[in-house]
């Protein structure tokens, strides 16, 4: 198997690669389908001990695939169902989502509650653990509405889904068309877009308006617009989210432009202002936002509010 592995990602053999194939004498070998180091498992005194490697990807194959079906063989009287519901939020703290939750009871339906911060979102996890699948979903059912009834305005995803995927969705099943103009966040919404297969369908062009020549040469900002309200304002991204609509012939046109820092801030715009528009040929929606975080996370929390932006109006919740 190991050498099989090394040969198939043409990758060179050493002899000390050998080690992975040893393993404690009577014990029963753990595949790993995604991996060179096997697990083993072994039997003392009515205790099952599994060993599998560290690696995150191959941990969860060979957990999921190998070890809890073992571990249901063995302990069939005990075997619980687990299964998981993810909610993925954006725009409200964990300490908020907590407090939120603090009069959801779901300890009463048997359902356990974790917050996991992934920044810019934050993953709220419901796990039910029962005999069966069915009533494992029945109580992720019911933990889920009373998730939905206090944080529904929060969510934009469940379990595998994204936000861009999302979106993805909307734009193709209603035959949208989006053209992206970004100054401060230097392609990252456009970037996410294309993280999703076929979103050529949907996604004209993305550009980098970054200098204010380059929004008046290629958005037709005008200068003195820009002259008197500054190239981060709620002006300017509304003419750059038109702009950019015009010129790519797009139903939509997205733009954010902002202060990423550390520098470039002033009393009445500092670092970590943006404004973000949209724009669909009837109306132009704008919304301030304030930043709080280094460099590198105000880019990736604005691309996030962008694409957020865009969501809720595909789903009914901006306006202009």
């Amino acid at each position: 198997h190991i050498r099989g592995m090394f040969e198939k990602r043409g990758l060179p053999w050493t002899e000390n690669n050998a080690k992975q194939a040893l393993f404690p004498e009577g014990a029963e070998i753990i595949a790993n389908p995604a991996g060179t180091a096997a697990g083993f498992a072994l039997r003392r005194e009515g205790r099952v001990v599994a060993v599998i490697p560290g690696v995150p990807a191959e941990a969860r194959r060979m957990l999921e695939e190998e070890v809890i079906p073992l571990l249901r063989r063995e302990f069939p009287e005990a075997a619980l169902h687990v299964e998981t519901a993810t909610f993925k939020l954006f725009g409200l703290p964990e300490a908020a989502v907590d407090a939120a939750m603090a009069d959801a009871d779901l300890a009463d339906l048997g359902v356990a509650i974790g917050f996991y911060p992934n920044f810019p979102e934050n993953h709220l996890v419901l796990t039910a653990r029962t005999a069966s699948a069915e009533e494992a979903r029945e109580k992720l059912r019911e933990a889920g509405a009373r998730v939905e009834a206090r944080l529904g305005k929060y969510i934009f995803a469940r379990g595998q889904e994204t936000l861009a995927g999302n979106i993805a969705g909307l734009m193709t099943e209603r035959r949208l068309t989006l053209a992206v103009a970004e100054s401060c966040t230097g392609g990252l919404i456009t970037d996410r877009l294309t993280d999703i297969p076929g979103s050529s369908v949907f996604l004209e062009r993305g550009v980098v308006t970054y200098s204010n020549a380059a929004k008046t040469a290629l958005l037709g900002v005008p200068e003195p617009v820009i002259r008197e309200h500054g190239a981060v304002s709620a002006e300017t991204a509304r003419l750059m989210a038109e702009g950019v609509r015009n010129m790519a012939a797009t139903d939509l046109g997205l733009a954010v432009t902002g202060i990423a820092g550390p520098s470039g801030g002033t009393e009445s715009k500092p670092v970590g202002t943006v404004y973000i528009a949209l724009a669909d040929g009837g109306m132009i929606a704008c919304r301030h936002h304030a930043f709080r975080w280094e460099r590198r996370r105000n880019k990736i929390v604005a691309s996030q509010a962008a694409l957020l932006m865009l969501w809720r109006y595909l789903t009914g919740e901006v306006n202009s």
